[in-house]
């Protein structure tokens, strides 16, 4: 799986390279192989305005939110508002970095297929986004 980082007015909070190692243990975890080899996503590091936009533009939710992921075949953009992640980690009690990499590993997931939509499926996607982080040692 190819992973690209881009910073787009978002204040740096961890690197890119950490950021590439957890997307790729959320997906190699959770595609099949042959779609894992595949792969490419980019995660996109916004503001809390541009994500905003995004939200409004293509799910009519007039509000922030911590990430979007959007697919297309065997390729996602991962949208993240650093903003958000930092306010989520003082509610949550994580760093930033740690918050804003189970964010990423959370949006890759959604790639991959899962689902979040019901406390069962809540609970599976968040042990899964924890085990990506544990398999990179963060």
């Amino acid at each position: 799986m190819r992973v690209h980082v881009l910073r787009r007015g978002a204040r740096r909070v961890v690197s890119g390279a950490l950021i590439r190692r957890v997307a790729i243990a959320a997906g190699r975890a959770t595609l099949p192989s042959a779609r894992f080899r595949r792969a490419s996503v980019v995660v996109v590091l916004l503001s809390s305005a541009a994500i905003r936009m995004y939200n409004r533009r293509f799910h009519r939710r007039d509000r922030a939110t911590d990430v979007l992921c959007f697919v297309d075949g065997d390729h996602a953009d991962v949208l993240v508002s650093v903003d958000r992640v930092v306010a989520q980690a003082r509610e949550h009690g994580m760093t930033p970095a740690r918050e804003l990499l189970f964010v990423v590993a959370h949006g890759v997931l959604h790639f991959a297929g899962m689902r979040d939509d019901t406390p069962a499926r809540r609970a599976a996607m968040h042990r899964a986004g924890h085990a990506a982080l544990e398999a990179c040692r963060v």
